[in-house]
C-alpha cells in the first residue's frame, strides 16, 4: 500500500512529522520544525528557519536548503545511515558541531575565524565559527555518510 499525502499550512506554522516509511519533503514552510523518520530520506526546500529545526532519519539522506536562518535558532540534522546536505544562505554566521564515523566533511563558501578539525581512519570531525553567529547553531551528525555544508 502506498499513500502520498499532501498538506498545505500557513507559511509560519510550527509543524512536527513523524513517518516509520517514506520520504518527506517540505517546502516554503517558515518556523520550528521537527522531523523524524525510521526510513527514508527528509527534503527540506525555501525554509525560513526560526528558533529550532531538527531531522532524524535512522536511514536516509538528509537535504537542506535554507531561505533563512534567524538569530538563535539551533539546527540539528542526524542520520545514522545516509548522506547530509546542507545549503545556508550567504551572509549568516553560525557556530558548527559536525561529525561521522564513516564519511567525509566537505565545506565550500565559508571563512572560518576558528576551526579544529579530527580525521582519524574513517571518522571525521570539525567544529568551527563563521562569524557573526548570533546564537546560530548547525549541528550535523552522520552515521555511514558524507557531511557536505555549502553557502549559496
Amino acid at each position: 500500500l502506498l499513500v502520498d499525502l499532501l498538506i498545505h499550512t500557513p507559511p509560519d506554522t510550527e509543524l512536527r512529522i513523524e513517518s516509520h516509511l517514506g520520504d518527506i519533503q517540505v517546502e516554503a514552510l517558515r518556523g520550528p520544525l521537527e522531523i523524524s523518520t525510521d526510513l527514508g530520506s527528509v527534503a527540506i526546500r525555501d525554509h525560513a528557519a526560526e528558533q529550532h529545526l531538527r531531522i532524524e532519519s535512522n536511514n536516509g539522506n538528509i537535504d537542506l536548503f535554507a531561505e533563512s536562518v534567524e538569530a538563535d535558532t539551533a539546527i540539528e540534522l542526524s542520520t545514522r545511515v545516509g548522506s547530509i546536505t546542507t545549503e545556508l544562505p550567504d551572509g549568516i554566521g553560525f557556530q558548527l558541531d559536525a561529525s561521522t564515523p564513516a564519511g567525509e566533511i566537505q565545506v565550500g563558501g565559508y571563512t572560518f575565524t576558528e576551526q579544529n578539525e579530527a580525521k582519524q581512519g574513517a571518522s571525521h570531525s570539525l567544529t568551527a565559527l563563521v562569524e557573526p553567529a548570533d546564537g546560530r547553531t548547525l549541528t550535523l551528525k552522520g552515521g555511514a555518510g558524507d557531511i557536505l555544508l555549502r553557502g549559496r
